[in-house]
């Protein structure tokens, strides 16, 4: 398999000179200082040249054809090609594309291809023993790098039992700068009587892909596998996928426009071989096609912006996977062979229906080594025009190892690194359409942090590596409001029972069931007292309170305080000089005393860095406890403020989170309503007022916990 590899748009742009002469019947001379080919025994229908860049140094490796005739060989080290006709030998005119032709002049059309250039297919006037010039673009090549995540600034928590944090880094890695990281990728399969009557001799199915089981043996069969292991190579999140399986003379038709189901699409793909009209090749019936697919789709996301009252976002990436087993023989002429009409046919539908719509052409030919007429390069010239890659296929076997997670862009491979942690290099997953994710290691210690992380692409061209920085905050999780509490008991409380701050079991069983149904990953903490709100200062956060189970005697105030975590309140006065009333339990009497998930919550935005606790007033208000009127002291999760400095609730985490409430990561606190202090008087069964407190925190994800 050969590939000539192609590039997407030009940046930069500089001019190449192809030098070309027509040797017809005589030794060739030279004008303008082109190297024209010579002979010891000159044949007709030579054209031989040297194709040199605007500084007069040589471009090697670059296919030549001179109406769709290519040369021999790859332009060597020189730039040097020849081109020979395989029917013009005896014959003294010239002869184009198998045609005497008696004029002084012949008008031929000359491409050459070569990565890095675009728009080289020109028509050219040759009169005899000249040497016209022509110029190609030559593009300078500019990596692009975009980075998905994180984003700049990002704020990520750590864990303090995360033995190896690392965060998740994603983005897109191509040799230009994409306006959008979406792909649409139309993949069109040559169906003509040929590739689907041609048999070959290996298996066609591919064990990975159960979907190709059953594709007949036949190149159409190739072609079909070879498509399937493209898409089943993509990250259809971010790729739309149509179809297209074309012949001839209105019997090209589209099996499937823009969609993102992969198994619709396997199966589609794999019904190709059924369709019972096949007929000749015509390229630019195909192309017809693709261009009104991108048409019909950038019409449809028009339209969805606009009745979503959505910005524009910008145009995904069109890419078009063009899989053909030879060489276009319509719509012109005997549709056995190709004409220059063919040609000339395919080559304008290249440059007037997909290169204005930035639709790059990626092109696939099954041609034989010793094809006949493997010399009619039509394809890379289409390829060419749009800046795509061309790839020729000597075997149909190896079409599917050519497709196969086979790379949209040029680069080699994606390197991240964290520029804070050492030995913390990884080579990124690197997928077809160039988007690439990785771990990457972030520091583990305790406070506030910065880590930098640095993504590298590697292209084939080392000079046109490129790098790019981001610089995250890491914050520790007991800054995020994870204090670290002790743990009484790392068996659940459902297994391990209830410890009230006495010592001894509470007054009754209710909490225990409550959190064993609903908790059942629930450990005991001891000195919960307060929490502190997290987030970066100047920030607002989220704290969300939910009420659980409420199984008490009296009608009581309930909410929280805040203040100063480096000078806390030393008296119930300064507590409730800040108190917040939430709500009371007038009233409030759910069934068994379990209160459904989300029927009473509270959510209150708080200052970063804002201490709070919670308080109830047992029986009385909050109205009446800042007058000093309450019936009862009020009672708060500071223990210090309560009645003999004794703690009044009992504190437990679930990292799970409510049965079937997908809320994870909370502290449970159950108030006791009666004063600990008066032992006559209290029951401490700690089930009055059971509550979650949980932070929401959306900018503030936590890393990924590897190893052990």
């Amino acid at each position: 398999m050969a590939r000539m590899g192609g590039t997407l748009r030009p940046v930069v742009a500089t001019t190449a000179i192809i030098a070309l002469a027509a040797a017809v019947g005589c030794s060739g001379g030279s004008s303008g200082g082109g190297f024209v080919g010579q002979t010891s025994n000159p044949q007709n229908g030579v054209f031989a040249g040297q194709v040199v860049d605007d500084s007069g140094r040589p471009i090697s490796g670059a296919i030549v054809s001179v109406d769709g005739i290519e040369a021999d060989e790859l332009t060597d080290q020189n730039g040097r090609f020849v081109v020979n006709d395989p029917d013009g030998g005896g014959v003294v005119a010239p002869v184009v594309a198998g045609r005497v032709v008696a004029a002084a002049t012949v008008e031929a059309q000359v491409t050459v291809y070569k990565p890095g250039t675009e728009g080289g297919v020109f028509n050219v006037d040759f009169a005899t023993g000249s040497l016209p010039s022509l110029s190609v673009v030559r593009n300078e090549l500019a990596a692009g790098l975009d980075i998905v995540s994180p984003h700049p600034g990002a704020v990520f928590g750590v864990p303090t039992s995360c033995p190896n944090p690392a965060i998740l880094v994603e983005g897109f890695a191509s040799l230009k700068v994409n306006d959008s990281l979406a792909v649409d990728l139309c993949v069109v399969i040559d169906k003509s009587g040929s590739a689907a009557q041609e048999a070959v001799s290996f298996d066609v199915e591919i064990d990975e892909i159960p979907e190709t089981a059953g594709l007949p043996q036949t190149v159409l069969g190739a072609e079909c596998a070879g498509a399937m292991c493209l898409i089943d190579s993509l990250d259809l999140r971010f790729i739309r996928v149509a179809v297209v399986a074309f012949s001839d003379r209105g019997r090209t038709r589209v099996v499937t426009d823009f969609i993102e189901d992969r198994d619709a699409l396997m199966a589609l793909i794999a019904d190709i071989p059924n369709d019972p009209e096949q007929g000749g090749t015509d390229y630019s019936e195909a192309f017809l096609a693709v261009a009104d697919l991108y048409d019909d789709q950038e019409a449809e996301d028009a339209a969805n912006e606009q009745n979503n009252a959505t910005e524009d976002s910008p145009a995904p990436k069109r890419i078009c996977a063009f899989l053909s087993d030879g060489i276009p023989t319509s719509p012109f002429g005997s549709n056995l062979s190709q004409e220059k009409e063919d040609r000339t046919a395919s080559t304008d539908a290249a440059s007037d229906l997909l290169a204005p719509r930035n639709i790059v052409l990626n092109g696939y030919a099954i041609i034989r080594e010793n094809e006949p007429q493997g010399k009619l390069s039509t394809l890379p010239a289409c390829v060419c025009i749009t800046g795509g890659d061309f790839f020729r296929i000597e075997d149909a076997e190896d079409l599917a190892a050519a497709l196969c997670g086979q790379a949209f862009t040029e680069v080699i491979q994606v390197v991240c690194r964290n520029l804070d942690v050492p030995n913390s290099e990884v080579v990124a997953e690197l997928r077809p359409d160039g988007f690439f994710s990785a771990l990457v290691a972030v520091t583990d210690g305790g406070g506030e942090q910065d880590n930098t992380i640095e993504i590298e692409i590697v292209p084939e061209d080392p000079d046109l590596t490129a790098t790019s920085q981001v610089t995250i905050r890491l914050i520790s999780e007991a800054l995020l409001g994870g204090q670290g509490f002790d743990v009484i008991s790392i068996v659940p409380v459902a297994d391990a029972g209830i410890v009230t701050p006495q010592g001894d079991a509470p007054g009754n069983d209710l909490l225990e069931t409550f959190l064993g149904n609903e908790f059942p990953d629930a450990l005991q903490l001891r000195g919960v007292e307060s929490f502190v709100v997290p987030g970066l200062a100047g920030t607002n956060v989220s704290v969300q309170v939910d009420i659980l189970f409420e199984e008490a005697g009296f009608d009581s105030d309930f909410g929280f305080f805040t203040f100063d975590p480096d000078d806390p309140p030393e008296t119930v006065a300064e507590a409730l000089a800040t108190a917040q009333f939430l709500f009371t339990t007038d009233g409030f009497d759910p069934p068994g005393g379990v209160v459904a998930h989300g029927d009473f919550q509270f959510a209150q935005d708080l200052p970063a860095d804002t201490a709070l606790g919670f308080f109830i007033v047992p029986n009385d208000t909050l109205a009446n406890a800042i007058a000093g009127t309450a019936r009862n002291d009020p009672l708060f999760t500071v223990p210090s403020l309560n009645p003999g400095g004794l703690a009044q609730v009992l504190a437990f985490s679930s990292e799970d989170g409510r049965v079937g409430a997908n809320h994870p990561d909370v502290t449970i606190l159950a108030f006791e309503d009666l004063t600990i202090a008066e032992r006559d008087r209290s029951d401490r069964d700690f089930n009055d007022i059971v509550f979650s407190v949980s932070f929401l925190r959306p900018s503030v994800p936590a890393v990924i916990c590897t190893g052990n």
